[in-house]
């Protein structure tokens, strides 16, 4: 009996011995060497073969969760290994440093350009396997370098370390654009599963002839954020959109008796640049019923102006960023405005027989409109605006009433002029023409 408890103390006693030394083992610190960079540019930067690396070293020895080996006790092992001519890196010479310093990882470089423009190119590669870990190209001018290789630096201590990551996934619609985080390049999209450190970053997403797209993210650890954002064309936006929607018309200075109604309208357009011609066709009842009195009794007749309106268009876009976009612009067209009350007749053959016209007036429209585009450079997106329409001839309106004991008719009139505010929104769907 007491023979079994003993195996049985023995066994749990090297169970948790084991997994005590597996968790020792998984803390253990990753050791890294910066090696020296390789120069492809001039003479004028062959110094930052061994001040970047200085700076980077330095960058990566304030991480606690690595070791970094002192570069002074590394000596003429500096020079063992670097980025070839050809770019190929040579595992067996990674190898024979590695056992030589006790690195766990190896940083290798390299610089090219000049000193208003820097490429620097770094690459982390795992001793043991001769994997590329992490690789950043970070580009600028040398009063920025620095700086920029110690960014790059942390973030590449922080993935060795494989502590605080996420991944990231962009797509851009074009696809091709360079992308660059916290100023650095990491490639052209579409890039998958890029691995990150955690927290805020800076996304930018460039492409020749389309505006950047420009966004902060929040990265969580263990978290993998997929971004597809659309990119707006800059230079040559040239788009066609066919759209509809509704506004509500809000008569100003006109007769009291003219209510606000619903406009309706449908529109098709074409961008050149900031630019946007138009055309559209509206419509609207508006009601603007008469009380009168009929012997001595108070009655309403039911009164209506049909107001259609086909217009030309042009506004300017303030091209703004990826979800809205603001426009101002002027419209001038053709407006018909019908006066109709209820048939008095006793033909009403047709339906359009219900009804009588009082008058009707064929003038000339104009407005100014300001507003945003929701979505500018999706498919499908919504406009939100309003408009201030003046119609510079005056109409008529025909005033209804019992005169002496005769039938109901026009006992005087109203001139005026017939503006309006609208305020609504649009859909509309973009297409290249």
């Amino acid at each position: 009996m007491q023979m079994k408890k003993w195996a049985v103390c023995l066994v749990t006693s090297l169970f948790f011995s084991g997994y005590l030394f597996a968790q020792q083992k998984g803390a253990e610190q990753k050791t890294v060497a910066v090696m020296n960079f390789t120069n492809y540019g001039g003479a004028g930067i062959n110094y930052l073969s061994n001040a970047l690396p200085e700076s980077v070293s330095a960058s990566l020895a304030e991480l606690k969760e690595i070791r970094v080996v002192e570069r002074r006790n590394l000596g003429n092992l500096l020079n063992e290994i670097a980025l070839g001519q050809t770019g190929v890196i040579d595992t067996r010479g990674i190898d024979r440093v590695g056992k030589m310093t006790q690195a766990d990882v190896l940083i290798l470089g390299s610089i090219a350009g000049d000193p208003e423009n820097i490429i620097l190119t770094l690459k982390a590669v795992d001793v043991e396997s001769g994997k590329v870990l992490d690789a950043r190209i970070v580009k600028g001018p040398i009063s920025k370098i620095f700086d920029l290789a110690s960014q790059a630096a942390r973030s590449m201590g922080a993935l060795i370390s494989g502590q605080g990551v996420g991944k990231l996934s962009i797509s851009t619609n074009p696809s091709g654009a360079d992308v660059y985080v916290d100023g650095m390049q990491i490639g052209k999209t579409p890039i998958v599963e890029y691995q990150l450190t955690v927290g805020k970053h800076n996304l930018k997403a460039t492409l020749d002839g389309y505006l950047d797209y420009d966004d902060t993210i929040d990265l969580k650890a263990g978290v993998h954020e997929r971004l597809s954002p659309m990119l707006a064309e800059s230079k040559t936006r040239k788009m066609a959109e066919i759209g509809f929607g509704v506004s509500y018309l809000m008569p100003v200075g006109t007769p009291a008796e003219i209510k606000g109604a619903p406009y309706y309208f449908l529109f098709i357009g074409q961008s050149f640049n900031k630019l946007k011609i138009g055309a559209e066709a509206g419509y609207s009842s508006i009601k603007h019923d008469q009380s009168y009195t009929w012997f001595g009794v108070e009655k309403t007749q039911a009164r209506n102006y049909n107001l259609i309106m086909i217009q030309a268009s042009l506004t300017y876009s303030f091209l703004g960023g990826q979800y809205l976009a603001p426009y101002v612009g002027a419209y001038a067209g053709y407006t018909y405005i019908q006066d109709v009350r209820p048939n008095t007749s006793k033909d009403k053959f047709l339906w359009f027989d219900a009804t009588e016209e009082v008058y009707n007036k064929q003038m000339l429209g104009l407005a100014v409109v300001a507003g945003a585009s929701v979505m500018p450079y999706s498919r499908i997106s919504v406009n939100i605006e309003g408009r201030f329409y003046v119609h510079p001839f005056e109409i008529t309106r025909s005033v209804y009433g019992q005169q002496g004991i005769g039938s109901l008719q026009i006992v005087k009139t109203e001139n005026f002029l017939f503006n309006f505010f609208t305020i609504g929104a649009s859909v509309k769907y973009n297409f290249e023409f």
